[in-house]
């Protein structure tokens, strides 16, 4: 089996069941059938997961773009958690929203 390519890149990722587990990572490995991140918490095998990776390439080079991934949580060795790839597809990144005028610390 071909390895996927080393890559650090952003990750938030969530699992889909209970009990819920969310939090943010370093991809270490991602390729099309299989990704593999450094997760804050633990995720269990078999369980369905999100990631929103950060994707280095933009649209136009300005866009920021984005990899949403659903896949299932094949297992995990320490931090570094391993994620079977169902689907795939890269969207553009949402931005942070802008404070509105006169919100924020008093002055």
């Amino acid at each position: 089996m071909k390895q996927p390519p080393l890559v650090s890149l952003p990750v938030r990722y969530q699992s889909l069941g209970k009990p819920r587990v969310a939090g943010t990572g370093l991809t270490v490995a991602i390729g099309r059938r299989v990704a593999i991140f450094v997760a804050q918490h633990p995720l269990v095998a078999g369980s369905q997961v999100e990631l929103f990776i950060d994707w280095p390439a933009k649209l136009m080079e300005r866009t920021p773009l984005q990899v949403y991934v659903r896949g299932t949580v094949r297992g995990s060795e320490g931090v570094c958690t391993l994620v079977a790839v169902k689907s795939y597809v890269f969207k553009i990144k949402p931005q942070s929203r802008p404070m509105p005028a006169g919100a924020g610390a008093a002055v």
